[in-house]
């Protein structure tokens, strides 16, 4: 399943973000039961029934009690007239969450049998301020603004200078030259170009019969190979610090890379991998490293990195 990025309005040129397809949704409602107490008891028993009967993970996200405000309507409504009995407000109660099972015994510290009712309540946490307010009219939920899937969105969206940026690259780099090449994006410097990298190795040796010479993979070696070279100016001890070759770098190619050489971007620890799927790559095994086996966003690795597929714009 892909989600597309955030687009700018001067340019037909899409980036989809490639991210392996979720569990399945939690339902936005489902059934869950109540009891009603009066205010006074309300203190006590909900801190014996988080002790004895917390809520289940699944309802977390609700908080334990509810006003409903019925009685107070129900007063309201009553006819104007003189008898005093039918004037004088019903006493007020409040609806405190139990949990899924009806048939749970509470019977251990409370002084009374409950009646417990059948109640609709949100499923999941809300996704959004909006779905918050919502929610909140079917039970009290409680939402956190930075962890929102809403918000999670915004930090994710590529702002129209990124946008900008990858389209240039995309277009004078990689498919106008079909070659990957990797990128200093805090300036748009091209570090690595997997031609250059061919070139110098085919002087050298042959390499047209080596499996492991693909053009990302040469494109990694590129960054290595100016490593090398940086690192023959610097002490030992400044070398032996050092950092994974591609930390905070991005990489470019006309092919979706197969599942070795996105494995192979992981451990170079790159930021993101843009792809234009222009051209098949044949490898047939081995192929659809991002969209079908998602090696970028596997779970249990230590690094992570985004990827994306480049669309031209349709006036190309």
């Amino acid at each position: 399943m892909s989600l597309k990025s955030e687009e700018t309005s001067t340019s037909s040129d899409v980036f989809v973000e490639i991210r392996k397809p979720q569990a399945e949704e939690r339902p936005r409602t489902v059934t869950a039961f109540m009891m009603s107490i009066e205010p006074k008891q309300c203190s006590k028993i909900v801190k014996q029934l988080a002790q004895v009967l917390p809520l289940p993970e699944s309802l977390a996200h609700l908080k334990r009690v509810r006003n409903p405000q019925k009685m107070k309507k129900q007063a309201e409504s009553l006819p104007n007239n003189n008898d005093e009995s039918e004037k004088k407000k019903p006493k007020m109660m409040l609806q405190v969450l139990i949990g899924h099972d009806k048939s749970v015994s509470l019977s251990s510290f409370l002084s009374f049998e409950p009646t417990l009712e059948e109640v609709t309540v949100p499923g999941r946490p809300p996704k959004s301020d909006a779905e918050w307010k919502e929610f909140n009219h079917i039970w009290p939920t409680t939402f956190l603004p930075l962890r929102s899937e809403e918000h999670h969105e915004k930090l994710l969206a590529l702002n129209p200078d990124e946008i900008e940026q990858m389209t240039n690259i995309m277009e004078e780099q990689v498919r106008s030259k079909m070659q990957v090449v990797v990128v200093d994006p805090t300036d748009g410097r091209v570090i690595s170009k997997s031609k250059d990298e061919y070139a110098l190795q085919r002087a050298v040796g042959d390499i047209d019969n080596n499996p492991l010479a693909t053009p990302v993979l040469l494109a990694l070696q590129g960054v290595s190979r100016m490593e090398r070279q940086a690192a023959s100016k610097k002490s030992k001890d400044e070398f032996s610090k050092g950092q994974y070759l591609c930390t905070g770098y991005d990489l470019y190619a006309p092919y979706e890379p197969t599942i070795f050489e996105a494995m192979s971007c992981l451990h170079h620890r790159l930021r993101r991998l843009v792809y234009w799927d222009g051209t098949e790559n044949p490898n047939t095994v081995w192929r659809n490293g991002l969209s079908r086996h998602y090696i970028h966003s596997l779970p249990g690795t230590n690094h992570r990195y985004r990827s994306f597929q480049y669309f031209p714009g349709s006036t190309d």
